[in-house]
């Protein structure tokens, strides 16, 4: 099918004002993307290419009058609803003998999105006034939107997700439980090892994570509990496989 065949398709069909106008230029527009994808995996520069799809989209919705108000809450409530389905609040677990007790943890709020609707993620680091969108491993077209830290999530992303994701959310659960290690790490209850050893183990219970994770729950409260012997186990095994 030849893009005027598509053009004829659509303008064919009566949406009696529900969307605006789609015009032949902004057909052409989306069949130019989707070429350019291939061209993603050679760019050096990922965050000049994330700057310009972004520019270059706002001037495609602006021109059919579409408007992305983050101070309008019927657009918060689609944003809501959007990260309900393509986003995740999750507590990763990271081991190092650098950490006074093997293990630190680190939240993470993120979205996932193909570049045609990269100004929805975009939305979100304009309505929290930080975070950064970046390719997602694996993937040449689909970037995330992340924030990182309690310090950033607690007064940034918390009100939000109460106000709008919450009342009518599937995982109610999963964001109490994200919310209370949130502020348990604000308390700074993960700085003695019985208090970071409880954290971990509600780190474990969050849905998709625990189950998923790289190690088990043992072998991470084993750290904490002695990281000398862990780690000093893990330099035995690497020397004697040399």
């Amino acid at each position: 099918m030849k893009n005027n065949d598509i053009f004829n398709l659509i303008s064919d069909i009566s949406l009696n004002g529900l969307v605006p106008e789609i015009k032949q230029q902004d057909i052409n527009q989306v069949i130019t993307n989707n070429k350019n994808k291939i061209s993603l995996k050679s760019k050096n520069n990922q965050q000049e290419f994330i700057d310009k799809a972004i520019s270059d989209r706002k001037k495609l919705e602006e021109g059919r009058g579409i408007i992305r108000d983050i101070k309008n809450p019927l657009y918060l409530s689609f944003l809501a609803g959007f990260f309900e389905a393509e986003g995740n609040s999750t507590i990763s677990v990271v081991v190092s003998n650098s950490f006074k007790y093997g293990v630190n943890l680190q939240p993470v709020w993120e979205a996932h999105q193909d570049i045609s609707g990269i100004l929805i993620l975009n939305s979100f680091l304009e309505l929290f006034g930080c975070g950064s969108i970046v390719l997602k491993h694996g993937y040449d077209h689909v970037y995330t939107y992340t924030l990182k830290g309690y310090k950033q999530i607690i007064p940034n992303v918390l009100p939000f997700v109460k106000q709008f994701v919450m009342p009518y959310a599937c995982k109610v659960e999963q964001f109490i439980l994200f919310e209370t290690i949130l502020l348990k790490l604000a308390n700074g209850e993960h700085k003695t090892q019985q208090g970071l050893s409880e954290m971990v183990k509600l780190c474990y219970l969050v849905k998709g994570k625990g189950t998923g994770r790289k190690r088990l729950l043992n072998e991470v409260l084993s750290i904490i509990s002695d990281k000398d012997s862990y780690f000093a186990r893990l330099d035995n095994e690497l020397t004697s496989k040399e």
